[in-house]
């Protein structure tokens, strides 16, 4: 067992280190790249790439649940080794996404169609809009037609393999479209064209990598309408999960439409702006912790009940913590960001901004999603329904009140209720099986935990906080503030949490510093 744990706990470091390496990288360029594109091709344009990705997301709607089923579903094959099941449900899926594919190239074609009353406010061209929109499916179809497979590298802990190939292709995308956009009078049509090249060689790169990586692996999509009568939990979970992805849908891709709705398409590109820090940080997180999810699944499927609640404990402390240190980071140098970035008149008001933060501390300690996809407990479908509702319902009614601040609370409130208060009640119950008590123990515990590292901390900034004029400045706050908040609230919850200190003790003993330092 001990060697069982070694072996997990190393495939997630090395697709972490993986991740993190390119996160790094490409969140650099983004940041790069956004302002000489604000710069030469406008807010609207980029404004409208936000809204054409959201109506994409709209249309995978169909998709929704059909891959965290399939994943979900391979982990006991792949512990077995049962070559014959996996390829039998990768057929399933690639049957599924062909079906949804020709429902989406349906769905799209009628869209567009309403493109002139949908778009009506814009101060641009409706051919901007279309070439966007057609780009964006062109990518988006790709994945159903022939991405689907990769499911199967990221359920066996080698998405490194995919994120070696696919975030190289997207640095030399992004580079490419810097250059042409600055150098070129046409940059937007080069801008275009590379998009459409990127999705395009992404997809012929992963193909060969998973036919090399999987040459037995031989599908018939076909078979799949046969063979799902006999993998039924696949079809099962795939509707159950549609719902909860219905939420996550709303809450990632609804807020621009509203905001654009209330306010405007300059408005939009504001928000996004912050929302491209958030989903940097948030990104960053994805790319430490998303090597945890074939791990829980493992362990869910070899472990025992007190191996999985002390694992998750472990989990719990440890995402609050860093949860906390990097909303820390962005309420003390967000604003700072933005106007050494792209400028003073793209900084939002400090209520909006306050939402913000609230916001990404709730997303980021999201802990309890990966043990409900291991578990597969799905059931709960109207609880997602209602967390659609109440985001849909209080986005509009307070934004129509109180603009982008009201817009960001809606989808707050509907975080708290159901993803940090329904949702660890129901695995609680049918998954952990123990008192909900524990949780909101933990819970507390760790929120008291926070609160006193963040007034010992504001102490500690304060006296050596400088003005963000410049951006070495800028640098030296950020260490102030990462370091002393960081360095205070880990003392805390070292002395107060035992489940902390066995963390602390495990990320050592995998880097090989335990005997080190025990010595």
């Amino acid at each position: 067992m001990r060697m069982q744990n070694t072996n997990r706990t190393k495939k997630v470091l090395t697709n972490a280190k993986i991740s993190l390496l390119f996160f790094v990288i490409l969140l650099f360029l983004n940041f790069v790249s956004r302002s000489v594109f604000i710069k030469n091709l406008g807010t609207d344009v980029l404004g409208l790439n936000t809204l054409a990705t959201n109506l994409i997301g709209f249309l995978n709607l169909a998709e929704l649940g059909v891959v965290s089923a399939i994943a979900t579903s391979l982990y006991k094959p792949i512990a077995e080794n049962n070559k014959k099941e996996i390829t039998e449900i990768i057929t399933i899926q690639g049957w599924l996404y062909r079906n949804i594919a020709y429902l989406i190239m349906g769905m799209a074609a009628i869209l567009m169609c309403f493109f002139p009353i949908i778009f009506s406010k814009i101060h641009l061209s409706l051919w901007y809009v279309y070439s966007i929109f057609c780009v964006l499916l062109i990518s988006s179809l790709l994945t159903y037609f022939i991405n689907y497979k990769q499911v199967l590298l990221i359920a066996e802990m080698k998405e490194y393999k995919i994120i070696l190939s696919m975030k190289t292709i997207q640095i030399i995308k992004i580079i490419l479209q810097i250059i042409l956009v600055i150098n070129f009078e046409n940059g937007f049509a080069y801008w275009l064209l590379l998009e459409l090249m990127y999705g395009i060689s992404s997809s012929f790169f992963l193909k060969r990598i998973i036919d090399k990586e999987y040459p037995w692996l031989d599908i018939n999509v076909k078979k799949g309408k046969i063979l799902k009568d006999k993998h039924k939990n696949i079809i099962k979970h795939t509707k159950q999960l549609f719902f909860h992805k219905i939420a996550g849908f709303v809450l990632l891709q609804t807020t621009p439409m509203i905001i654009y709705a209330y306010v405007s398409l300059t408005m939009v590109t504001m928000y996004d702006n912050y929302m491209m820090i958030i989903l940097g940080i948030t990104s960053l997180i994805t790319a430490v912790f998303s090597s945890f999810q074939p791990a829980i699944g493992n362990l869910v499927t070899n472990g025992n009940k007190n191996t999985i609640l002390k694992f998750f404990e472990e989990y719990f402390v440890l995402r609050y913590w860093i949860a906390s240190i990097l909303c820390m980071a962005l309420f003390y140098q967000g604003h700072d960001f933005i106007r050494l970035w792209v400028g003073e008149k793209f900084i939002i008001n400090e209520t909006a901004f306050v939402w913000l933060n609230i916001y990404l501390f709730l997303v980021l300690t999201r802990v309890i999603d990966p043990f409900v996809y291991a578990f597969g407990l799905y059931g709960d479908i109207y609880a997602p329904i209602f967390e659609a509702i109440i985001n849909l319902g209080l986005s509009m009614i307070l934004g129509y009140y109180f603009g982008l601040p009201g817009i960001i609370a809606g989808v707050v409130i509907s975080l708290i209720v159901i993803v940090n208060l329904w949702r660890p009640f129901y695995i609680y119950s049918l998954g952990f099986k123990t008192g909900f008590y524990h949780y909101i123990k933990k819970l507390m515990t760790y929120i008291v935990c926070i609160a006193i590292s963040l007034a010992l901390s504001k102490f500690v900034i304060d006296c050596f906080y400088i003005d963000n004029k410049k951006i070495m400045a800028f640098i030296l706050n950020s260490l102030i503030v990462v370091v002393s908040y960081g360095f205070i609230s880990f003392v805390i919850l070292y002395i107060a949490c035992p489940e902390y200190r066995k963390v602390f003790f495990r990320v050592l003993t995998v880097l090989k510093l335990n005997k080190f330092l025990r010595d």
